[in-house]
């Protein structure tokens, strides 16, 4: 009897230990099959993240390519969507669609719906909106002032001196900006013809320390360059209270689309500033000689 009691006992251990040793295996099993899944979902997002932004991004390029004369009607909500190279979307006359050739394996396929518009500023302090932007030194930036009659011209950088040209259909005049006492200029340089501009405290249509008034009435653009070093500067509407459109707004929307539905978007907007010539063809217009 007590020969069949150990040998029953020396069972139950054995039953005891596969049970123990199966449980284990389970568990380890399990969280390797869930630690694959999670890796592969986000795999997966990734992925589809990644091509809803490289559809959105494809739709920026294209319409960075645009003609203004194209840009125009789309901002104005009546785009030429042929024209420009994309499709019209369905009862929406106001945006126009780029659509992605799919591969034949793929259940999803990829598209950017793209719009416009016009804007006339960067930036708001208080109730006053203007355009700020930085010039490196010896860069120039060309602002639309066509219907004003004055702005403030503003700059950061106390070390920076500020040239800029007004120009319009009869006359062109060139001034020169500096801020009061603080800029030393070189022997070889001479100061006469520059005009000082006193600090300013940062408030509303101030919005960089150094400023001074301009009459802009019949003028049609404004050309901004930084010299000696470069400056954020702001161009601040006085009269009248906003400044005319200085380029687009441009709006694509990646989408990635399966079975009509709408899975997962992604955005990008970019601003494009109106064509303008790059600096070093002031050295051609200012030139006291003939240019070859």
């Amino acid at each position: 009897m007590k020969g069949q009691f150990r040998k029953l006992n020396n069972n139950g251990q054995a039953l005891l230990f596969v049970v123990v040793a199966m449980t284990i295996a389970l568990s380890v099993g399990v969280a390797v099959s869930s630690r694959t899944l999670q890796v592969s979902s986000r795999v997966s997002r990734s992925d589809t993240s990644a091509r809803v932004f490289a559809a959105a991004e494809g739709g920026i390029d294209r319409l960075l390519a645009q003609s203004e004369q194209l840009l125009d009607r789309l901002s104005a909500k009546n785009p030429n969507c042929q024209e420009m190279g994309f499709s019209s979307i369905p009862g929406d006359t106001t945006r126009c669609v780029l659509n992605y050739q799919k591969a034949v394996s793929d259940n999803a396929e990829s598209r950017a719906v793209l719009s416009a518009k016009t804007f006339s500023h960067t930036d708001i302090m208080g109730s006053t909106a203007y355009y700020e932007t930085d010039i490196p030194s010896g860069q120039t930036k060309n602002i639309e002032l066509t219907g004003m009659n004055s702005i403030r011209l503003c700059w950061q950088n106390s070390s920076s001196a500020i040239e800029y040209i007004l120009y319009g259909p009869v006359t062109t005049t060139r001034n020169f900006l500096k801020a009061s006492g603080n800029l030393v200029f070189s022997t070889d340089i001479s100061s006469t013809g520059f005009t000082d501009a006193k600090g300013e405290a940062i408030r509303e249509g101030y919005p960089l320390p150094y400023c001074h008034n301009v009459s802009v009435t019949g003028m049609t653009g404004l050309r901004v360059r930084s010299i000696f070093q470069g400056s954020k500067v702001a161009v601040v509407p006085v009269s009248p209270s906003s400044l005319p459109a200085q380029g687009y707004r441009l709006y694509s929307r990646g989408e990635l689309v399966q079975d009509g539905d709408i899975k997962t978007t992604k955005a990008i907007v970019v601003y494009r500033s109106y064509n303008t010539a790059p600096a070093f063809f002031d050295y051609a217009i200012f030139s006291n000689n003939d240019v070859p």
